[in-house]
């Protein structure tokens, strides 16, 4: 059993402490590739610090070894090139920590190795067989093997020793880091009230869509105004636009045609006479496949047409041919049919397979991209292009965060448009939806976006100020009538408008039919009185009446009970966000450039 372990963790990237504090976080890097560093066989730099393959290949073998044991065939294409970042992401993880770690002097010895295992045994080694008893955890036992001298148990503790020894050391770095959090009685308290001071309201709200849907037609002249009035809620950075070569990967009719002889051949076993539900089971790429391909009973208009056309036409016992549906290729099996005409349902089965663009299919693309990237030195990019019979497109101007025109937002097409001078070429990108090769077109200064640029959101921006207004003045009027003695729920029957009426609304959770929002949570518990009626109050989807029925006073004679609990959860809620602000800090404040696109297109 304890070899067993061995063999185990021997793949695992020790990572438990640091995931705890930063998996939230999304690792974010330039992408300003030079080619010449791919062609080294480099696979990425880290504030100067060239990586080469053999560097990064361990991690990568990790991931693969992870996944692979998670299924008996190939991995899937789109998943590979998802464990190559991520592989990317745990060597910069690995490297800056291990940097932030040397420079803070943070070591691990022997005796706090052997304290931290003795007395916060960690949770995989709790979990180990070897140290079980009847189902739990036996202290015991795990200590008595610490103590072993057997040569089989000190290889044991000298591989837990290779895993352990790091994430020791990552703990200190994290303490390190947050070891000056602290939280103030008052800040306790605080936290106390928000997560139990409870109040029953009654609400009259107003929502902006009610003016925004549809809403007012507004001249181009008044747009300008408010554009002109408002010039500094549209400064934008600077841009860049591309000229990009897009290969689509939606599959091709190839690619249906393949799959296409995949579905035969599993009809082929049908007809033969085996069992559909244990075929669903072996091939079906659907959630219904562990259910032997089961969809329950289903009539008209409840599946795509071409599905509920064919399984329509079958009766009790049947099975159809293979059908193409926008899902893929499906077989239908139906068990039991009951009713007729429109009332017809049908209880069937399926096997669904779904069709994909092919990994030979990409390969070319990669071999034509990487053609025109050669052919761009001896000529333009537009010729090159025209010479493969491609098509060209421009993106438009974009800056960063923006979604760029016929790709989306990728932070690598991005980085490479606002880094690199205009006439560059860039690698080989892969996304979900295509492989893009683009050229760098045109680049425009930071400033304020120019009106026709801006004009659509100007207009956007204009009628919600419009109908911010509008809602403004109808809870106005509301208040109005309030404040002559109009009762409040007859004011909203009189505005025909639905009373809320909400229950148990605390400083932090949802107001049924509003949602969450601050501003509207702040403003309720300022009113401290029953009958208290607050002024309208702006939030963000609209406006709002307020009116305190009860308010549940907080018992705090149990807040003594409590406190020492909700010390450690507010101290632990502000050192996680502590660490991580931290650490997303390191990792956007570092020089991270990675040529994995380029890498990968070439093996």
């Amino acid at each position: 059993m304890i070899l067993g372990f061995m063999r185990k963790h021997a793949k695992v990237l020790v990572w438990v402490a640091v995931i705890l504090f930063v998996s939230t976080i999304i690792f974010a890097w330039g992408m300003d590739i030079t080619r010449s560093k791919a062609q080294q066989n480099i696979v990425g730099t880290i504030n100067g610090q060239d990586f080469e393959y053999q560097d990064y290949q361990p991690y990568l073998e990790r991931l693969y070894q992870q996944e692979q044991a998670k299924t008996e065939g190939a991995l899937d294409g789109n998943l590979v090139r998802d464990l190559r970042v991520r592989a990317w992401d745990n060597l910069v993880a690995d490297y800056l920590l291990g940097i932030e770690m040397d420079s803070r002097n943070i070591t691990v010895s022997d005796d706090e190795l052997v304290n931290y295992l003795r007395y916060q045994p960690p949770v995989d080694l709790q979990n180990h067989p070897a140290f079980q008893t009847d189902g739990a955890f036996d202290y015991q036992k795990y200590i008595a093997a610490m103590a072993d001298p057997d040569p089989q148990s000190i290889r044991f503790w000298a591989s837990v020793e290779q895993i352990f020894r790091p994430e020791l050391r990552t703990l200190k770095l994290q303490n390190d880091i947050v070891s000056t959090i602290r939280v103030s009685e008052n800040e306790i308290r605080d936290y106390y009230l928000n997560k139990n001071e409870k109040a029953k309201v009654e609400i009259i709200n107003v929502f902006a869509d009610k003016y925004t849907n549809p809403g007012p037609e507004v001249t181009e002249e008044e747009i300008r105004a408010h554009y002109d009035h408002n010039r500094d809620n549209y400064k934008i950075g600077e841009r860049a636009a591309l000229d990009c070569i897009i290969f689509s990967k939606d599959p091709t009719e190839d690619d249906w045609e393949r799959v296409k002889t995949e579905v035969d051949l599993i009809k082929n076993q049908i007809d033969r006479g085996e069992d559909f539900s244990e075929l669903a089971i072996a091939y079906s790429e659907d959630g219904s496949a562990k259910d032997g391909g089961d969809l329950g009973w289903f009539g008209k208009n409840q599946m795509v047409a071409e599905f509920e056309e064919a399984a329509m036409a079958l009766g009790a016992g049947e099975f159809s041919d293979p059908v193409r549906t926008s899902f893929g290729w499906h077989l239908i099996a139906v068990d039991s049919v009951k009713g007729r005409g429109d009332d017809r349902q049908v209880k069937a089965r399926h096997i669904l397979l779904r069709v994909s663009i092919s990994e030979d299919a990409i390969d070319n693309y990669y071999r034509t991209a990487n053609l025109l990237i050669d052919e761009s030195d001896n000529s333009d990019f537009a010729t090159a292009a025209a010479q493969h019979n491609v098509e060209i497109v421009n993106t438009g101007l974009f800056a960063a965060g923006d979604d760029i025109d016929k790709i989306g937002y990728d932070k690598r097409v991005s980085d490479f448009g606002l880094k690199n001078e205009v006439g560059t070429i860039s690698p080989i990108y892969e996304t979900d939806a295509s492989v893009i090769l683009a050229m760098v077109a045109e680049h425009a200064p930071a400033g304020v976006s120019p009106f026709e640029d801006a004009k659509e959101l100007a207009e956007k921006d204009y009628i919600l100020e419009l109908a911010m207004n509008a809602c403004l003045t109808e809870v106005s009027n509301i208040h109005n009538a309030i404040q002559q003695g109009t009762k409040f729920d007859k004011a909203a029957k009189d505005a025909g408008i639905n009373l809320i009426k909400a229950d148990g609304v605390t400083r932090e959770g949802y107001i049924r039919g509003i949602g969450r929002d601050p501003l509207l949570q702040g403003a309720i518990f300022s009113l401290k009185n029953p009958g208290d009626i607050s002024s309208p109050i702006k939030y963000g989807r609209g406006y709002a009446l307020v009116k305190m029925v009860e308010l549940e006073t907080v018992d705090l004679t149990r807040y003594g009970e409590v406190h020492d609990s909700l010390e450690i959860e507010l101290l632990q809620t502000r050192q996680v966000e502590t660490f991580n602000d931290w650490y997303k800090n390191m990792i956007f404040s570092a020089e991270i450039e990675s040529y994995l696109d380029e890498i990968f297109s070439s093996r």
